[in-house]
């Protein structure tokens, strides 16, 4: 999985060949490069791993993904979560407070970091999408927040799909590029977002009926439909209504 990871990062322009070791895989030393923090499970953090392979693959196609997800160990503390240390600087008291409120709610496993989502040149939309419903079935009815930053372009496709409700941001964009490191871009503009499993659906779903456009609402109707499937059981009222009446007034 930390072959896709490399592969994705350097097909986007985050990073440049010379930052993959011989395997290809993101080097140890380049730890400081903010998308690629969580290597495995430390004393402070544990690590889940997630892989995706399309479901019906097109003729030819390897395409696969994969994301990891952080979590605070028993001793650590929400500062050891990479985004949330790398984002807080931009991030709104409000938004933290909701952070800390889900810890000292459900103790150290109310919040997590999605990490590395990432995807291969060849892999269709739905591969991250899978990773994503994933994700949410882990997750829907534990009450936990998921933060994550997102490279600014991908961001900027998430909310045309998912709508903003689904992937608010969070705070003001914020460079990864760390210690002037020549083999990581200085351009890339990484975004804080707080994902919240537990209304996820219901957020999609209101980013449909608040769309600015018939084919944005068309897209993430897309999006909802494809995100709920086997998942009915978490329905919530307006998810339900606009899967009940589609998008035809729209």
């Amino acid at each position: 999985m930390e072959q896709i990871h490399g592969e994705a990062y350097v097909a986007a322009g985050h990073v440049y060949e010379s930052a993959l070791d011989e395997l290809g895989r993101l080097d140890n030393s380049n730890a400081e490069f903010i998308l690629d923090k969580a290597r495995g499970s430390t004393r402070e953090t544990e690590v889940i791993y997630l892989h995706a392979v399309p479901a019906e693959p097109l003729s030819g196609s390897q395409g696969e993904g994969g994301l990891r997800i952080v979590g605070i160990s028993a001793v650590g503390s929400i500062d050891d979560l990479s985004a949330f240390k790398a984002a807080k600087p931009s991030m709104g008291l409000a938004h933290q407070r909701k952070l800390y409120d889900a810890i000292e709610d459900l103790g150290h496993g109310g919040v997590k970091e999605i990490a590395a989502l990432s995807v291969t040149a060849d892999a269709p939309p739905t591969v991250s999408y899978s990773l994503i419903r994933e994700v949410l079935r882990l997750y829907h009815r534990t009450g936990e927040k998921l933060i994550i930053t997102f490279a600014m372009p991908a961001y900027a496709k998430m909310v045309m799909n998912f709508g903003r409700f689904a992937m608010p941001q969070v705070g003001e964009p914020f460079y990864a590029h760390r210690n002037n490191d020549p083999r990581t871009s200085n351009d890339l503009l990484l975004v804080p977002s707080i994902v919240e499993p537990s209304n996820f659906l219901e957020n999609i779903s209101r980013g449909v009926v608040t769309a600015d456009d018939g084919p944005t609402a068309r897209r993430r109707f897309a999006t909802l439909c494809y995100m709920t499937d086997g998942l009915d059981d978490y329905f919530m009222p307006l998810t339900r209504q606009v899967l009940s009446e589609g998008i035809q007034d729209i």
